[in-house]
């Protein structure tokens, strides 16, 4: 064993402080333990023990993952030299293994401490301008827009032009109203940082030269004010800036970014500057480096990607592309698809850009939110004169790319960044509105494989999974052997075949705005990188589909549509996006061989045709079986053979050849491992963050983690599954700040974290539910340990309402079929002889309209809706589950379906609440109308008196229907019943103060108030259990020579 101290980077003043927070273990015999925690195969006993060290609060584990030891024996590597550190100072380290052996079998590693207040050296630019989006004056920005608006040519019929005045005008009126704000570089920036603490920490500096000078004590004690003042600023920011950021982390946060905001909160800045190595030789130029990376950039969408036969016999199809059109069907949806943009599309799909992130002119999407009615207009205009022409301005098919690192690559190297793209703004809102209608349009005549789960409306990566654990759970029960061939595609969004996806519009597309649209979005496509404030020369991508483009995605899906044609029964497959999977089970491994071998012979074949490739050595093969002594299989793409494992990665999903689940369960565990770092960092007993804070973290960052598809590892071995329960349990006790003996039960309810493996049923339910919802019976009931969990908890799936794709278009106009005028008057001070006033004069104007009234009624137990027509009375009694949104929504259906049934006739449907006016389908012969409940409307107080007449009623038969969303709350009652039923049989201190698992409310208190709060509610703390951690003898009340309690402390000495 070694111990070493790395010293700062910067400043060498700090080393022997280092010696009691970090250290490098380095083992030369193997001795220091093997754990998947830290890169190892397996977990040996030392290792187990090194893990449980690591439970302790105050210790982090530095190692990604790399190996750190070459053994020149047997040619292996390994990593058994193990770095640790304390959370406080983990966070300004930045750990990593050089690539280079020198004269031992020790691999080097280089351990960078960043320094807070010393500033990042070696900058080759040293500012940036921004737009001063913190204190932005949007009224002013709007109405200099709006002025400037007024003066522009409506009846423009250049769009180029057009574009370039509307930016110009937005650029203008943002310099004046938002202004411009310079990001120094070389200062460590943080995010609370502002102009109010700057000018305060000014008057600070004057009033200190000022006190200097005179030696007054005026003057001393206005220096003191101002220094409390700025503590007081600065402190309130921080918290501010922190409330903020915890505010934005979800389930799909990604935990690398959620590090470099703490770092960026706690001051800390990283070397964000790209450098590559080309021939031994450091490139730091900032410029050479754009370059290099847009050249390799452009080589992935290259031709030459694509085999010579396949060029051959393409390229004429792409240089002289046939204009012949297939699609000769000129129906109403064609016309639907094709016909102009409308203002309601427009604002729905602004609505849906929500990205901070600029376009290659740095405008951000807040421009266009905050711009004025006629500017709106006049976009909107652009928009239907470039939909309508089907050129698109050359500055909207330009993207800015970004290079980030892939995840465990060579940072040094072309090909361990990926590109990110940063497009025009109103380019991708106007491409989001036209994705729209062709994803309808392709949904509706169920275009796309039913195979494809992928970026589709009500699918996931579930479906997939799913169907490849229903077969091997099948494989199993009949004593069979399945095998699954993971494929990679090479390259795949960039060697999409352009001229091949305009060829399968043509046979879905007629000749219109759309497939002109997308013919011209395909083309020209050019692109540059910007690297450390440096721009590359700019490039053309000369294949696949645009990176960043929401309308991509779906032409990647037309695009690769066909590979499932490859398929032929007994083999199956599935496909998320490019996740492609092929699956065959026999009792015979040579007829599994056979018929994968065959498989894969046509999807050769159909790669020659359509310009993909498939990579043979990183796909991978797979075999599950229970026999013993089972051969591999033996297969091979293109004469390269495919190797084989004993696990394979799907989606997210480690699926082993046993089906014991307890390789993804340990990748799981290594995972979160490294996430439960983020909360070691901020857990501080006494100064760390909130207990709400570090519980959204948790949530967010770990428990989605282990929530995903958990319903697949539900029959895994239970030990197996204890390892993820410690995990969750960490981040619990780090959350609460509970000590370290705290019983998991009492962790658990006071941390309001429900129990994994009710949890895991939980989610099971939920995803049965929405099965039925969106009509996919046919892949629940091929799963039935799904099943077993629905019948076991009595869960009706049959009486959900199904979800249906709309007939009308989601984008074309609303009809005026819904009149909210009542509304518009203050329900709290209207009187019933008001609104029975207006509703005369209002339902005056629909003489014409026969009234129907809906209304419903919901008891403890009893649900009734009611609907009146004249003298007729159409009542349903409801289950108990539906809620009173639920059972309104019901009502208007029933009485739709009411309305089907008559001839001739037109309907006004009068009902309350005004909820359910946004969710409603529309009509043609009806009109709604928004009534006010319990205001004396005579039609309406008689339905009210019949639904609640029917919910109360015992002899009525019940309507079978509900919607998934009241079987998911009912599902949740269920595991909330579970856990307290769990609860209920416990022996804890907890349980005998708090005998509900409802979380008890924060008073918000600080952190060190926090912490001992919980601990004393679980009646473990320091005092009473510190003889655990040090193996001492239980402690004894000194004046009562009891046992020393919590609850003797408060409650019994005196």
């Amino acid at each position: 064993m070694c111990i070493q101290q790395i010293p700062s980077l910067y400043n060498y003043s700090n080393i022997r402080a280092l010696e009691t927070n970090l250290h490098v273990f380095a083992d030369n015999q193997g001795r220091t333990g093997q754990s998947s925690l830290w890169g190892s195969e397996k977990t040996d006993d030392r290792g187990k023990i090194i893990e449980k060290i690591l439970d302790d609060d105050r210790l982090v584990i530095l190692n990604n993952g790399d190996p750190t030891r070459f053994n020149p024996a047997n040619g292996l590597f390994s990593s058994i030299d193990l770095t640790f550190s304390n959370p406080s100072l983990a966070q300004q380290l930045d750990w990593q293994v050089l690539p280079h052996l020198f004269s031992s079998d020790h691999i080097p590693i280089l351990i960078k401490i960043y320094d807070p207040i010393k500033k990042t050296i070696n900058r080759e630019n040293d500012s940036v301008n921004l737009w001063n989006l913190k204190n932005p004056n949007w009224p002013l920005f709007s109405s200099l827009i709006e002025e400037d608006t007024n003066m522009l040519d409506f009846n423009n019929d250049n769009a180029t032009q057009m574009v370039t005045l509307i930016t110009d005008i937005i650029i203008s009126a943002a310099k004046k109203s938002i202004g411009e704000c310079t990001l120094n570089l070389q200062k460590h920036r943080v995010p609370w940082w502002n102009k109010d603490i700057s000018e305060l920490i000014n008057k600070k500096k004057k009033a200190l030269k000022k006190f200097q000078t005179t030696k007054d004590p005026s003057d001393f004690i206005t220096l003191k004010k101002l220094r409390a003042q700025t503590r007081f600023l600065v402190n309130k920011h921080k918290r501010l800036s922190w409330k903020s950021f915890v505010s934005e982390i979800n389930t799909h946060s990604d935990p690398k970014k959620t590090w470099n905001k703490i770092h960026s909160l706690k001051g800390i800045s990283r070397d964000k500057n790209i450098y590559l190595v080309e021939n031994n030789n450091l490139i730091t130029d900032a410029q050479a480096v754009a370059d290099k990376l847009a050249n390799s950039f452009f080589d992935n969408s290259s031709d030459e990607n694509y085999d010579l036969e396949f060029l051959r016999k393409n390229k004429e199809e792409k240089n002289s592309p046939d204009t012949t059109h297939i699609c000769q069907n000129n129906n109403s949806d064609q016309t639907l698809i094709n016909s102009a943009i409308t203002t309601s599309e427009f604002e729905i799909a602004l609505q849906k850009c929500n990205s901070k992130s600029p376009g290659p002119d740095g405008r951000p999407f807040s421009f266009i939110h905050n711009l004025p009615k006629n500017a709106k207009t006049y976009l909107l205009q652009i928009f239907n004169l470039i939909w309508s022409s089907g050129i698109i301005p050359s500055n909207w098919k330009h993207s800015c790319i970004i290079p980030i690192p892939k995840e465990g690559k060579d940072k040094f190297s072309t090909s361990g960044y990926r590109p990110i793209s940063l497009l025009n703004t109103m380019s991708k809102l106007m491409e989001k509105i036209i994705n729209l209608r062709l994803v309808w349009f392709i949904e509706k005549i169920n275009y796309l494989s039913p195979d494809q789960n992928g970026f589709r409306h009500h699918r996931g990566t579930h479906l997939s999974l799913m169907k490849i654990q229903s077969e091997i759970e099948n494989t199993f029960q009949n004593n069979q052997t399945l095998g699954m061939v993971c494929l990679d595609i090479t390259k795949a969004y960039d060697t999409a075949w352009r001229p091949h996806i305009i060829t399968y519009l043509k046979e879905i597309l007629s000749m219109g705005n759309m497939f002109n649209f997308i013919k011209n979005f395909l083309s020209d496509r050019t692109f540059h990188v910007k690297v450390n404030q440096r721009l590359s020369s700019n490039y053309y991508k000369q294949n696949g589909v645009p990176q960043g483009s929401t309308l991509s995605v779906t032409l990647f899906l037309i695009s690769i549509n066909n590979i499932t044609k490859s398929i032929t029964n007994p083999v199956k497959c599935t496909l998320y996006a490019d996740d492609f999977n092929i699956l065959c089970r026999s009792s015979e491994l040579c007829t599994v061989q056979s018929n994968l071998q065959r498989t894969l012979y046509n999807l050769h074949e159909w790669s020659l045709t359509t310009g993909f490739k498939f990579s043979a050595s990183k796909s991978q093969c797979i075999v599950f079986t229970r026999k013993r002594k089972q051969n591999k299989l033996k297969l091979n793409m293109n004469n390269n053979l495919i190797p084989n494992n004993n696990t394979a990665k799907v989606l997210g999903i480690t699926f082993d050849s046993k089906n014991n689940w307890i390789p993804h369960i340990k990748n799981l565990k290594k995972a979160c491992s490294s996430r439960i770092n983020i909360l070691k960092m901020l857990a501080h007993t006494s100064w760390g963050a909130s207990f709400s804070t570090l519980s959204i973290i948790h949530k967010s960052l770990i428990l989605s983690k282990l929530e995903y598809n958990a319903f697949l590892i539900i029959n895994a071995n239970k030990n197996a599954l204890k390892m993820l329960d410690t995990i969750n349990n960490a981040g619990a006790r780090l959350a609460t700040g509970a000590f370290r003996s705290s019983p998991i039960d009492s962790l658990l309810n006071i941390a309001n974290i429900m129990p994994l493996d009710i949890k895991r049923q939980e989610i099971a339910m939920i995803l049965a539910t929405k099965l039925a919802r969106d009509r996919m019976i046919s892949s629940l009931n091929s799963y039935p340990s799904l099943l077993a969990i629905v019948e076991k908890n009595n869960i009706n799936l049959k009486n959900i309402l199904t979800s249906q794709l709309p007939v009308i278009p989601p984008w074309t106009s609303f009809p005026n079929i819904i009149d909210t005028s009542l509304a518009e008057l203050p329900k709290n001070s209207t009187s019933s002889q008001v609104y029975i006033q207006n509703f005369k004069s209002t339902i005056s104007q629909y003489s014409n309209y026969t009234e129907i009234y809906t209304d419903a009624s919901k008891s403890e137990n009893n649900v009734g809706i009611a609907i009146i027509h004249k003298d007729e009375i159409i009542t349903y009694k409801l289950p108990t589950e539906c809620s009173i949104y639920s059972a309104e929504a019901i009502a208007i259906l029933k009485a739709f379906e009411y309305v089907l049934g008559k001839q001739n006739q037109n309907f006004i449907i009068l009902k309350n609440p005004l909820s359910h006016f946004s969710h409603l389908s529309k009509g043609n012969a009806v009109k709604i109308m928004w009534i006010p409940g319990h205001s004396s409307i005579e039609g309406n107080e008689k339905a009210d008196i019949q639904a609640k007449h029917t919910a109360s009623t015992t002899s009525l038969d019940i309507t079978p229907l509900t919607t998934s969303q009241d079987t998911i709350r009912t599902i949740k009652h269920i595991s909330i019943q579970a856990w307290q039923n769990t609860w209920a049989k416990q022996k804890t201190k907890l349980n005998e103060i708090k005998p509900t698992i409802l979380h008890w409310p924060n008073n918000h208190h600080d952190r060190k108030k926090e912490t001992i709060i919980n601990r004393l509610r679980i009646g473990h703390t320091r005092i009473t259990h510190g003889y655990l951690m040090s193996r001492d003898e239980p402690p004894s009340c000194t004046t009562c020579g009891v046992a020393l309690t919590i609850k003797h402390i408060l409650t019994e000495c005196f």
